[in-house]
């Protein structure tokens, strides 16, 4: 079974994480734990991801990066633009 998930982060970023024979992952086949991939596909995000001149490199249309699928991005990559939308924002505190 393909590895098929839409990653929901705490402020509301989502994108689908794909990863199979079918898809452009390393490696190319199903039914791997996703420890053993070393790139996946991340397709639709929804809003730009950041920083934009790492990620634009693997966006078959990087002219329209929230309706394009990345190809073959480092799951570290993918791991950090998680843990940047998951971390809450910390408030300065209020000066008196």
């Amino acid at each position: 079974m393909p590895l098929r998930s839409t990653v929901e982060c705490l402020d509301g970023f989502t994108m689908s994480v794909q990863a199979s024979e079918f898809h452009h992952c390393t490696p190319r086949e199903s039914g791997l734990p996703l420890s053993e991939y070393s790139t996946v596909e991340v397709g639709f995000p929804s809003e730009r991801p950041e920083p934009w001149s790492e990620w634009e490199q693997y966006a078959d249309a990087p002219e329209d990066p929230t309706e394009t699928v990345y190809s073959w991005v480092p799951i570290d990559m993918v791991k950090a633009l998680v843990e940047s939308h998951s971390t809450p924002a910390i408030e300065s505190p209020e000066e008196n």
